[in-house]
């Protein structure tokens, strides 16, 4: 099968020809490249029908379009090059865009999920023929992607084997009832989303999903294991049946799930998420080594909770309140997960002296 996606998926060639100087710039040396300017403005040379309908467009589509929708309101690829070159529009991948300020103004998970709607939207057929999967699918539910994939990974609807092409790979189906419409573009339901991150980025990208999706309530394990059990066969399913094994909903960041994965390669006994009173409350740490007096606490956000309500503690007053208790705090950031023997090698090294401590005389 040919690598290359077929005609009702591919987009058109940008034009490259320079665009005239927009009217109303006199100064011999303004260029139109420094000119970011808002959809507002664009009167001057953008027209004031095509400016109403790009703006419209852009509403409809919650702050996405594609060369497609561009193309159906007059909006020539000349034209298109220029919005993307004065930041009015950004393209995300060829035939693909955001409105550059929305773009500017978000959050990464924000940000991931409109290039994911905007990517999947440029690969839109009716009816759909590819739906999102993978880690794509998973920005779209506003669940954790790690490690970031700039790829955008879709699955298909019926039969057809796997492949791609530059910045877009496309997967098998997993049926049907697979798939549904979110926020305006077709992908696969949360549960789909977790199993097929872990069959094709393997156990640790889909374990970070997983633990996530669980916390959420956004998926249940019975309907992950069934997902899993149907497709025994699946190439890297595997790696799917090893999350389910390792999977836990007490875990609220992808850092807590992460350091859990170190302790759990260090063989390490560990309670996640227990509860500790104090003299000021009862705190809730990442993961505590009951056997040793040790708690590690993924950047330093431990949980204190009374009356119902949440709130972060002073973390002196924390630190004495758990050292009173005898515990010792071990901090886990992300640059410790960047090296994970380096962190064993510190979390070992706590574990000595404690024990150390602990067989000294009175």
């Amino acid at each position: 099968m040919t690598s290359r996606p077929d005609s009702r998926l591919s987009t058109p060639q940008h034009a490259t020809a320079e665009p005239a100087r927009p009217i109303g710039a006199h100064s011999i040396g303004m260029s139109t490249a420094s000119r970011k300017i808002s959809l507002a403005a664009q009167d001057h040379w953008l027209g004031i029908v095509a400016r109403t309908a790009l703006r419209a467009r852009l509403t409809t589509l919650g702050g996405i379009i594609t060369a497609r929708d561009l193309r159906a309101i007059g909006i020539s690829s000349r034209d298109t090059a220029r919005l993307v070159r004065e930041g009015s529009l950004r393209r995300v991948q060829r035939g693909a865009y955001v409105e550059g300020s929305l773009l500017d103004a978000a959050g990464l998970d924000e940000r991931r999920l409109l290039e994911a709607r905007a990517c999947v939207r440029s690969l839109m057929t009716d009816p759909p023929s590819v739906v999102a999967g993978q880690q794509t699918a998973l920005a779209i539910h506003r669940l954790p992607v790690w490690p970031v994939d700039r790829t955008t990974h879709v699955v298909r609807v019926g039969a057809g084997r796997s492949h791609g092409w530059s910045g877009v790979r496309v997967h098998r189906s997993f049926g049907p009832s697979s798939w549904a419409m979110y926020d305006g573009v077709p992908a696969l339901d949360p549960a789909f989303a977790v199993v097929s991150t872990a069959v094709w980025h393997g156990t640790e990208s889909g374990l970070v999903a997983c633990d996530a999706a669980l916390h959420q309530q956004l998926v249940g394990f019975a309907e992950l294991r069934r997902i899993v059990d149907a497709n025994p066969k699946r190439p890297g399913i595997n790696h799917a049946r090893r999350m389910l094994e390792l999977t836990d909903p007490a875990a609220e960041s992808p850092g807590e799930t992460r350091t859990r994965l170190v302790l759990l390669g260090m063989g390490l006994r560990f309670v996640s998420q227990p509860g500790i009173p104090t003299r000021i409350g009862q705190f809730f740490p990442d993961f505590a080594l009951p056997d040793v007096g040790i708690l590690i606490e993924f950047d330093g956000a431990v949980k204190y909770r009374k009356d119902g309500s949440t709130a972060v503690v002073d973390e002196k007053a924390r630190e004495d309140a758990l050292r009173e208790q005898g515990w010792l705090v071990i901090r886990v950031i992300w640059s410790d997960l960047a090296d994970p023997e380096r962190l064993s090698r510190r979390i070992r090294e706590a574990i000595r002296q404690r024990r150390s401590w602990a067989q000294m005389p009175a």
